[in-house]
């Protein structure tokens, strides 16, 4: 859970404890699976984003509240899945999808 909690830092500037990280799903890229992608759920909630700046590997920074829109802004089908995945466990997420931030 440590490279996880680091790259989140390293692509967002939000900083987690890895000991708080869940494993949520695990899967692997198609039609070649030459990658392999750990999502996890921060048990913490985080109440206020430190500001954030555009880099070389992200170019904006948004909250995903529920799954509407999301195949047309997101890069990685793959990242859409599992934005789908936890949306099915949640009630009532409502229809907005995606918010910059």
């Amino acid at each position: 859970m440590d490279a996880g909690a680091r790259e989140l830092k390293e692509e967002s500037g939000i900083e987690i404890n890895p000991d708080r990280l869940l494993p949520f799903w695990f899967t692997s890229s198609s039609p070649n699976p030459n990658r392999v992608l750990l999502f996890s759920l921060n048990q913490d909630v985080i109440k206020e984003l430190p500001p954030f700046t555009p880099n070389e590997e992200v170019s904006e920074r948004g909250v995903i509240f529920g799954t509407k829109g999301l195949s047309d802004i997101m890069a990685f089908p793959l990242h859409v899945d599992a934005a789908q995945k936890f949306f099915s466990t949640v009630r009532d997420h409502g229809d907005i999808g995606y918010k910059k931030c």
